[in-house]
């Protein structure tokens, strides 16, 4: 039987698991389908993590912190469509 604490580490190691996508799943995401184009997503997703990192920049934070806020926000958006939440709010925090 597994004790919390067996239990607790191996949850923390999927959550850890690096989350790849599929070429499917890239072009089928929740923004297609509100019919943001293939092309506009990429334009989009390229202004905000540029405003991402020139805030970050600003701000004189570590480029790790600057990356990992970049990489969020990728993943935040695979899952999620542009359409239905505002960018630059999310950008924001």
């Amino acid at each position: 039987a597994d004790d919390w604490h067996t239990i607790r580490l191996r949850r923390s190691e999927e959550e850890l698991r690096p989350v790849l996508y599929t070429e499917k799943e890239l072009k089928d995401s929740p923004s297609r389908q509100d019919e943001i184009s293939w092309e506009r997503e990429c334009e989009l997703r390229r202004r905000v993590a540029g405003l991402i990192q020139e805030a970050g920049m600003r701000l004189e934070l570590p480029c790790r912190a600057i990356c990992t806020a970049v990489h969020y926000f990728h993943r935040v958006f695979a899952k999620l469509s542009m359409a239905k939440h505002p960018l630059m709010l999310t950008a924001e925090t």
